[in-house]
């Protein structure tokens, strides 16, 4: 990204550096906070928060559906947290969820601090986080696979523990 006095021979040259360590560029035609990769992964990181958050899913459920409609993917948002690391993940729900007065995104950095910072869990930095590290469970070759039929009944169980009496 840049400004209106940034020169074109920088930007080549920056643009040739990325390159030449096996970078992808990728031009940012206006400034904006975030770049282009945080306008959207921020939202999908919050949203995959908010349903573990909410007790609406696990986060390997969130994970695994994730993958299931981006196959090829190697992991899902919840995964992605532990790599990015759960103290920059605190870190920006807590912010933006202050400055968008969000309070659901501000739950769910609450849920980060509690859960993992607090525990000294970092994600993959500490081996720890959604995940156990180095063999998480999206890494295993079964992960998308449908489960045995023998489970339909401790999967169907886990849904009906948390529906509303009388449904």
């Amino acid at each position: 990204m840049a400004h209106p006095e940034t020169a074109r021979d920088t930007l080549i040259a920056a643009t040739e550096f990325g390159i030449e360590i096996g970078m992808v560029p990728v031009p940012i035609q206006k400034q904006q906070n975030g770049y282009a990769i945080n306008t959207w992964l921020v939202p999908l990181l919050n949203a995959a928060q908010t349903l573990v958050t909410n007790d609406v899913a696990t986060a390997e459920d969130v994970d695994r559906t994730y993958m299931i409609v981006n196959r090829g993917c190697s992991m899902g948002p919840l995964g992605l947290m532990d790599v990015i690391g759960m103290t920059t993940v605190f870190n920006v729900l807590d912010h933006w969820g202050h400055v968008n007065n969000d309070e659901q995104m501000l739950r769910n950095a609450h849920y980060i601090e509690k859960n993992f910072l607090d525990q000294g869990l970092l994600g993959l930095q500490t081996a720890h986080g959604y995940y156990n590290y180095p063999d998480p469970a999206y890494g295993a070759d079964d992960f998308l696979s449908p489960p045995d039929i023998s489970a339909a009944s401790d999967i169907a169980e886990r849904a009906l523990l948390l529906a509303p009496a009388g449904q």
